[in-house]
Order: C-alpha cells, then structure tokens, then sequence
C-alpha cells in the first residue's frame, strides 16, 4: 500500500503554495461591477481571519488515483504557526499512518513498514524557489485567501468582482517558467471557492475547490476539501469531508515512533 506516498503528496503541494506576503501593487480589472485593490481586499480578509491557537479536525476521506483508491479517517491536529499532526486510518479503524509538520520538517511515519521519511521544508523551498509556511497551510484547510510569492519571480497581480465573486490572478516569471495563480472568493463569505496553480512548461496543476461552507457562530468553515493534482507523468485526487472542527480545545500532540522505527533521511 503506497498511502505514505499519497498522504505526502498532499501535504507538499500545500507546502510549495506558501508564502503570506503583501505587495503594494494595484491593479484594475475590466467589465467589473465593483473596483477593489489586492489591498483592500487583505484588510476586510485581515477583519474576518479567524483568531485561534488550537484547531483540530476530524475528517473522513478518500484517495483517487491511477495506482490506488483507497478510503481513510483520521484526524488533523494543529498548533497555529508552529506544528501540524494528522493521522490515517484505513480499513478496521487500523491507524496506517502519520505525519508531522514542523518549521524545519516533514516527518511521514508508514504503520505498515516500520518507517518514518523525514523531508526537510527547505528542500521543497530551493528546490521551487518557494517559501513555505506552515500558516498558509492552515488557511487552506480552513477555506482562507493567501497571497503567493515567488523568489526571483516576477509578479503581475489583479483582482475583479463579477456578480457575486472576487476573480484574484497572478502571473509570476522568470527566465525558466511561468506559474499561473487563480482563486475564486465569494464575496459573501470572502472565503475560496476555488483556486489553481499551473505550471504549463512542467505540465504540473494543483486544483483546490471548496464544494461548500456552514455557518457556525457567523463563521463559515468548509464542509469539504476536494484536491486534484496533475503532473506529466500522473495524477491524484483527495477529497476531505469535515466531520466536526474544535477551535481552542485542549489536547495533546501524538509521538512518532522514532525510537521503534527506522529513520529515513
């Protein structure tokens, strides 16, 4: 079973989208119903950011892909800014997996080889060009905009409502590669509906939709989590239905096995 594999695939693709900077460029769309700024657009999303230290989510799941389709349960733990857990279970409630997410590291523990792959964060960063942060994860479990910056990258950016959505480009350059960057708000909630990253000289696409939000305490969280991703060679399909989200409870973060597995590096 390669459910290591696809459980670390998820979180990279996340984790090479990262970056919470602001540019102070302003651009203007055309046939708008409205004009906004990216500016104004980050301070009424900086009024409705959820302010929380603790998040924990239940989940139930499912992987698609040409190798495998696989249903999983678990649970996603998280420390704001600093540690991300998530475990899998497979069939008969069997725990087949976890992951640990820190500044520095990715730890992927396999249940079902003894095994624990360390993959350092700044790996994914040099090798994309691409900071990575462990709060913009967070804003895409969450259903929550974030900007992306690209080093050495040329940035063109704009943002256009139509109707009831907020239409957020950008264009980022290099000598090497162009990376396109679109996300869909509504304008209702300001959360994303939908968001894509492609890079058509590699052949790689990252697709994120949120099906649908709840309203809990004039709050809207996303029920679901639906990730595609495409490269020259394959693709792979995630969907995360939510079961119950706790914000600020107490619990406890889960070891790795580090003293009973072998260590990968």
């Amino acid at each position: 079973m390669k459910l290591s594999k696809y459980l670390l695939l998820f979180v990279v693709s996340f984790l090479l989208l990262s970056s919470c900077k602001i540019t102070n460029n302003i651009f203007q769309g055309n046939n708008t119903s409205k004009t906004l700024t990216v500016e104004d657009l980050i301070v009424k999303l900086d009024d409705i950011k959820l302010d929380y230290q603790t998040l924990k989510i239940k989940y139930q799941g499912k992987i698609n892909s040409s190798e495998t389709k696989l249903n999983i349960a678990g649970q996603i733990r998280i420390l704001h800014d600093s540690i991300i857990w998530a475990n899998a279970t497979a069939l008969l409630g069997i725990e087949v997996g976890r992951i640990l997410i820190n500044s520095d590291s990715v730890y992927v523990q396999n249940n079902l080889k003894n095994t624990i792959q360390v993959y350092p964060v700044k790996q994914f960063a040099d090798s994309f060009g691409i900071q990575a942060e462990i709060s913009v994860l967070e804003n895409f479990l969450l259903g929550q905009f974030s900007q992306i910056v690209l080093d050495d990258y040329e940035q063109l950016e704009s943002l256009v409502q139509i109707d009831s959505a907020y239409f957020y480009t950008s264009l980022y350059e290099n000598d090497s590669s162009i990376i396109h960057y679109n996300s869909t708000l509504n304008s209702t909630n300001l959360r994303v509906d939908n968001l894509s990253v492609i890079d058509p000289e590699k052949g790689n696409t990252f697709y994120l939709t949120y099906p649908e939000y709840v309203n809990v305490d004039s709050v809207y969280f996303p029920s679901s989590v639906n990730i595609n991703i495409k490269t020259s060679k394959s693709s792979s399909g995630f969907e995360l239905l939510y079961k119950k989200i706790y914000l600020d409870k107490s619990f406890s973060i889960p070891s790795l096995a580090f003293e009973k597995y072998k260590i990968i590096r």
